[in-house]
């Protein structure tokens, strides 16, 4: 068994981001009204607090989508006879996870619509595995209650093929 993919590059959004955008959009629209408050009072402090909130917003709105897109570029995702693994490259180096089969306490697929979808390995928290696809720093993340983000293979097109090869070689599942 062998099979290798790429993340669907044109999938941008995860479940994630029906909380993240609205939340940062308000958060956005808090640091702009901030930030014109503070430049009609001439208070410096105000308007640092309000830029960075601004930033911070915009970037989980919009920022992130674009980073994650360059993050799918650069992954490969691939299943062996005995390992699954997650290769990314970045600046000339490659990183590896590499999940034995034979180790893995579960799986989960998580189908969308038209057979896209997600593989998640292991257990973890409904939190935890929404944000594992969101593209938000992992400071971020880590500071967050649960934050024990999964390896997953995000963002497929097809995820009945791995799946299935999964399903084969792990019949106790």
């Amino acid at each position: 068994m062998s099979w290798a993919v790429r993340p669907d590059e044109h999938r941008y959004f995860c479940a994630a981001d029906a909380y993240l955008i609205p939340f940062f959009g308000l958060l956005t629209a808090v640091g702009i009204s901030g930030l014109v408050v503070s430049l009609g009072d001439g208070d410096p402090l105000f308007a640092v607090w309000g830029i960075a909130w601004v930033l911070i917003g915009l970037y989980v709105a919009v920022g992130r989508l674009f980073v994650k897109r360059r993050r799918k570029r650069r992954t490969l995702y691939a299943l062996t006879d005995r390992r699954a693994l997650i290769l990314s490259f970045h600046k000339g180096r490659t990183s590896t996870v590499a999940l034995r089969l034979d180790l893995l306490p579960s799986f989960t697929c998580v189908r969308r619509a038209h057979g896209s979808g997600d593989i998640v390995f292991g257990s973890s928290s409904g939190l935890s595995r929404m944000l594992g696809n969101s593209a938000l720093p992992a400071f971020v993340r880590a500071s967050l209650p649960h934050s024990d983000v999964p390896a997953a293979f995000y963002d497929l097109a097809d995820v009945e093929t791995p799946n299935r090869l999964l399903m084969h070689s792990r019949p106790d599942l």
